[in-house]
C-alpha cells in the first residue's frame, strides 16, 4: 500500500463524525482562506481547502459558528482535504450550532406565589408599641 492514499472511511477516529457542509473561513497555516467542513465531531473535522497549502502538524484557526477562532492542528493532508484535530473538545454553543449536541431545554418559569393580605400592618405595629403588648 506504499504510495497509495487510504480512503476516508478507513481512518481511525476516537468518535463518530456527522456529515456537514459548512462554509467557513480559516487560517491554515496563516493566510485566511475559505473552506468547506465536510464532517465534524467533538474532537476534529475534515476540511476542503481549495486554495490553502496545509502542512502536516500545522496550526489551524477555524471561524466556527458560535465561536471566534477555534484552534486545531493538521493531522493529515490529502490534496485539498485536511484532517483537523481540535486543541480542545467542542462544547456548548459551538457544538449545538454544528449539530453535535442538543440545546439545553428552556427553563420553565415557576409562577410566583400569590400572597394573601398582610395581617401585620403599621397600625398593629404602633398599637403594640404604644400599649407594650404583643398582639
Amino acid at each position: 500500500m506504499l504510495g497509495q492514499e487510504r480512503p476516508f472511511a478507513m481512518e481511525r477516529r476516537v468518535e463518530d463524525r456527522i456529515e456537514t457542509s459548512v462554509l467557513l473561513m480559516c487560517r491554515v497555516p496563516a493566510r485566511p482562506s475559505r473552506a468547506i467542513m465536510h464532517d465534524v465531531s467533538h474532537e476534529g473535522c475534515r476540511l476542503e481547502l481549495p486554495q490553502a497549502n496545509a502542512e502536516l502538524g500545522g496550526t489551524a484557526l477555524l471561524d466556527l459558528p458560535g465561536a471566534a477562532q477555534y484552534p486545531g492542528s493538521v493531522v493529515w493532508v490529502r490534496g485539498p482535504h485536511v484532517g483537523i484535530r481540535f486543541h480542545r473538545r467542542l462544547r456548548g454553543a459551538v457544538a449545538v450550532a454544528l449539530g453535535l449536541e442538543e440545546p439545553e431545554p428552556e427553563p420553565v418559569a415557576e409562577p410566583e406565589p400569590v400572597q394573601g393580605p398582610r395581617t401585620e400592618g403599621l397600625l398593629r405595629h404602633w398599637i403594640r408599641r404604644l400599649t407594650g403588648r404583643r398582639a
